[in-house]
């Protein structure tokens, strides 16, 4: 008695796609993001200072943000930011 093979033909009308290689995307900076950012945006993009810091200075106003309406989410916007913590800096308006 002959034992048969289980040997398969490869099919060769059928295309085998090749997976697709992609560079990885660069990590997200506010840059690239746009001009305005949330809370832990804001923490993260100014080391020097620190998070209860940054929330006294949006209490007394020093820090210009946005709030939406109906919600409770500040944003930022990141040059309008550090040109009113250059004006703190230098003791303008706000400070």
């Amino acid at each position: 008695m002959q034992q048969s093979q289980n040997h398969v033909e490869p099919l060769h009308d059928v295309a085998v796609s090749q997976p697709c290689e992609t560079a990885p995307l660069p990590p997200a900076t506010p840059a690239t993001q746009g001009p305005f950012t949330d809370f832990a945006g804001l923490v993260t993009h100014l080391p020097a200072y620190g998070a209860r810091t940054i929330r006294a200075l949006v209490k007394r106003r020093v820090i210009p943000c946005v709030r939406l309406p109906g919600t409770r989410k500040l944003n930022f916007h990141l040059p309008s930011v550090e040109a009113a913590l250059l004006r703190y800096q230098q003791g303008g308006p706000g400070a």
